[in-house]
């Protein structure tokens, strides 16, 4: 591993850590910290806080997840990303689609995470005679740690959410939200 060499000036500094506004002894509000650095210039420890909301429904939004398995089915989604070393903190929907808000480690790669637990809780459904699959594309948009728990309380409570607007209507709103880019034409193409 590169060793991280710590500038000795402030203009070294600036050039590295354009945001740091300060010198090394004065610093106090940007990244990289190298105060937290060891003396051979790596940190001692990882600290990470990394959620996503993810978003995903079946196919064409078809009705294809009954609500007498919907609880099976968001059980056995969390109990996947367990498997895969990902926190479930919430995993929620109606018939058809799904919310997840998990805790990833800094390592992990949300798309890979995602698809593992699309697939999986695919080869779930069809094991329990479900004639159902996701649709291919999803959507994940990044939760502060100060908002996990109304993000958790969001997602658990999705039968609520949809009295009074559609799927269609809440993913196009998340985006909106989110800032991201999107055709509204194109969204939910196959």
């Amino acid at each position: 591993m590169a060793e991280v060499q710590i500038p000795e000036s402030p203009q070294a500094t600036a050039l590295l850590f354009p945001n740091w506004g300060g010198s090394p002894a004065t610093h106090t509000n940007c990244h990289p910290c190298p105060r937290l650095l060891n003396e051979n210039g790596l940190m001692s420890h990882t600290y990470a806080a990394a959620y996503f909301h993810c978003v995903f429904s079946t196919k064409d939004r078809q009705n294809a997840i009954p609500d007498e398995l919907r609880p099976k089915l968001w059980a056995y989604i969390q109990g996947t990303a367990r498997n895969l070393g990902v926190i479930a903190i919430a995993v929620g929907g109606t018939s058809n689609h799904a919310h997840l808000l998990l805790g990833l480690r800094p390592n992990a790669n949300i798309a890979e995470v995602v698809q593992k637990l699309k697939a999986n809780s695919s080869r779930w459904m069809g094991e329990h005679s479900l004639a159902c699959e996701w649709q291919k594309g999803y959507a994940t948009l990044t939760v502060s740690p100060s908002l996990v728990g109304s993000v958790r309380a969001y997602v658990l409570n999705q039968e609520e959410h949809h009295r009074r607007r559609s799927f269609e209507e809440e993913f196009l709103a998340l985006l909106n939200k989110a800032g991201i880019a999107h055709d509204e034409e194109r969204v939910f193409a196959a």
